[in-house]
C-alpha cells in the first residue's frame, strides 16, 4: 500500500476515515482507496488488506454505518442471523444466502470485527454448532 501524508492534501476541511470514520489528521498519514478513491486512516490501512479495504467500503456505502460504531455491544453472529431470517421472512422477501452473509459481515464490521475474525467466528461455529 502506498501512503501519502495527509500535508498534501489542500483544503480546510476535516479528512475522515471512509472505514472507521476517525479523522485524518494534517500530520498523518493515509491510503488512498484504488476503486472509490477513498481515504482510509493509516490503522485501517494496516488492519485490512487492500481487498478487503474495498469490499468494507462497498458495505458500509450501501448499508451505512462504520467500522467499530457499535463496538461497545454484544456481538452474537447467531442472534443476527436469526434476526436477519426473521426479517426476510416477515417482509415476505427471498431468503438468499449471500444477502444474508453481506448483511452479516456488515454487522460483524458495525461491532468492530473485521472479515478475517468474522470468518474465524463462523468456522468456529460450523464446526462446533
Amino acid at each position: 500500500m502506498k501512503y501519502k501524508n495527509s500535508q498534501d492534501i489542500s483544503g480546510s476541511r476535516r479528512l475522515k476515515c471512509a472505514i472507521c470514520h476517525e479523522c485524518i489528521n494534517q500530520n498523518s498519514n493515509y491510503f488512498q482507496s484504488k476503486c472509490s478513491f477513498n481515504l482510509i486512516c493509516e490503522d485501517c490501512s494496516r488492519r485490512f488488506s487492500e481487498e478487503d479495504i474495498e469490499l468494507v467500503i462497498s458495505i458500509f456505502f450501501l448499508f451505512g454505518g462504520y467500522f467499530g460504531k457499535t463496538k461497545k455491544l454484544k456481538f452474537s453472529i447467531l442472534e443476527v442471523l436469526g434476526n436477519l431470517i426473521n426479517h426476510f421472512e416477515n417482509d415476505g422477501d427471498e431468503m438468499k444466502l449471500d444477502s444474508i452473509n453481506i448483511r452479516l459481515l456488515h454487522q460483524a464490521l458495525l461491532h468492530g470485527i473485521t472479515p478475517q475474525e468474522f470468518v474465524k467466528k463462523v468456522e468456529f461455529i460450523a464446526e462446533y454448532e
